[in-house]
């Protein structure tokens, strides 16, 4: 408690004696080097690419479930970007969510950044300040809902969602270093781990999985069904490495986005040790998860292939006329590169579906996205895209497909999802707290409460003021 009185009534911000207030001098080159691995580890690149794909020019918006925020231009500008910043300013945006002239928002993860090292915000900084500017202001700009809208309110909230840093305090010094890439640099538990009743992690259910962007963030908990825990430690390096693991599971979405900016571009070490961490997370349910995610690896099966396969059976395949919609559709938009079989192409990077995790998913949401939106981000060389289907199916064609490839591939007894399910995952609505769903008429009540008490007030004293006194009685 004396933690957060301390931290409420100096203005939210912990006063580093290591940061100096002054601009930093020039760093060297090694210092710069560092800062930028620094950038990539923490996926500064994802929320502040140009829409243009300009290097940290920002103008992307971020959807969260109270509203889109821009991601801000983070260049060397002076005007527009933090080319005035000086090193404390930028460890109270990374350590506090305060910028200079404002409050931030928790899209921007300072409440894992609020772990990072001095050392580490020292070689960030350096390299920050090294990003040619870009001199012009990002088209648009976040604007919430009352009362979300007003910034000065996180004040507040931050002061209950920042706590002491914390570290794997005891673990060897590879645990220790993926416990900082996973939980502070990497943000992991930012999309992994869902929200309470304020919008704060909620930490009984760490890494337990949540929904972002209408995506699922999986549960990477050590959990064997719904979890990590039949996957090997090379394979989640594989995973972030490239996208790709076990011929079972692909990066898509934003986490298509994390491996491409970010995970992709760190060192075999630094993934391992986020492997090794994970590892030891304690497992967690994934509710409604009946059939694990990942096959145990003696299930799984490698598809062999021989050439000209997946022409002659789709050719065969095709002539047939009482074929049920799902399966119709299937073959003539899927099967050219998945296989009739559903075997892919995996010597051209063409995913295999049979056991595919995605269609054994419960939460169906990652695939229908796929479908709808294909795959964005090749990691691996030359590997394909995927091109999404919104136009080329509708609702309830996309509904077909899913419920075709689920059980044929999916191994999943049935699956029953509908064009209204097909509909409400592809626009979703958030499932918001009370206390967020209800903020703005909570807030008019209390302002309604408090001019009632302030007006309640000023009567009193004037009416004491304007009693005649028993003297004068």
């Amino acid at each position: 408690m004396t933690y957060i009185l301390q931290r409420f009534l100096s203005g939210g911000v912990l006063i580093a004696g290591s940061l100096s207030a002054a601009t930093a001098q020039p760093a060297d080159e090694d210092l710069i080097a560092k800062g930028q691995y620094i950038a990539i580890a923490a996926n500064c690149m994802a929320c502040h690419v140009g829409t243009d794909g300009t290097p940290y020019a920002g103008g992307n918006f971020i959807e969260t479930p109270l509203g889109a925020i821009m991601g801000t231009n983070i260049t060397s500008s002076k005007e527009y970007g933090i080319g005035n910043y000086s090193e404390a300013d930028l460890a109270a945006v990374l350590h506090e969510g305060k910028a200079p002239d404002h409050m931030l928002y928790p899209a921007m993860p300072y409440p894992d950044y609020h772990g990072m090292t001095d050392e580490d915000v020292t070689a960030l900084y350096a390299y920050l300040q090294t990003i040619p500017p870009v001199d012009a202001a990002p088209e648009g700009e976040t604007n919430l809902d009352f009362p979300f809208n007003m910034r000065f309110l996180m004040r507040f909230w931050d002061v209950i969602a920042l706590g002491e840093v914390n570290r794997a305090d005891g673990a060897d010094a590879q645990v220790a270093r993926g416990q900082y890439l996973v939980d502070h640099l990497g943000h992991c538990g930012t999309c992994h781990t869902p929200r309470d009743a304020l919008m704060m992690s909620d930490d009984s259910r760490y890494m337990g999985g949540a929904m972002i962007q209408g995506w699922e963030a999986p549960n990477i908990t050590s959990d064997p069904v719904g979890g990590l825990g039949n996957w090997g430690v090379q394979d989640i390096v594989d995973y972030l490495k490239t996208g790709r693991a076990m011929n079972a599971a692909q990066a898509a979405g934003p986490m298509g986005e994390v491996v491409h900016y970010s995970t992709g571009k760190m060192t075999d070490d630094d993934l391992t040790a986020m492997a090794v961490y994970l590892k030891t997370v304690p497992a967690l349910e994934t509710e409604g998860q009946t059939v694990p995610v990942i096959q145990p690896e003696a299930e799984r099966t490698l598809a062999v292939l021989k050439y000209g396969s997946i022409r002659e059976e789709l050719s065969v395949a095709l002539k047939k006329t009482d074929l049920p919609s799902g399966e119709t559709l299937y073959l003539t938009q899927c099967a050219a590169c998945h296989g009739v079989q559903g075997k892919g192409q995996p010597a051209a990077y063409y995913p295999t579906l049979t056991g595919n995790g995605d269609l054994r998913r419960d939460n169906p949401a990652n695939l229908i996205n796929v479908i709808a939106q294909g795959v964005t981000h090749a990691t691996l060389y030359r590997a394909p895209l995927m091109p999404g289907f919104a136009r080329d199916l509708d609702n309830a064609q996309i509904a077909d497909v899913a419920n075709y490839t689920r059980v044929q591939f999916g191994g999943l007894e049935q699956s029953d999802l509908t064009e209204d399910d097909i509909a409400l995952l592809r626009d979703p609505r958030p499932d918001l707290p009370f206390l967020i769903k209800n903020a703005a008429l909570l807030a008019w009540i209390g302002i309604i409460a408090a001019l009632a008490v302030i007006a309640g007030i000023i009567w009193l004293v004037l009416r004491k003021k304007n009693k005649p006194s028993e003297s004068q009685a």
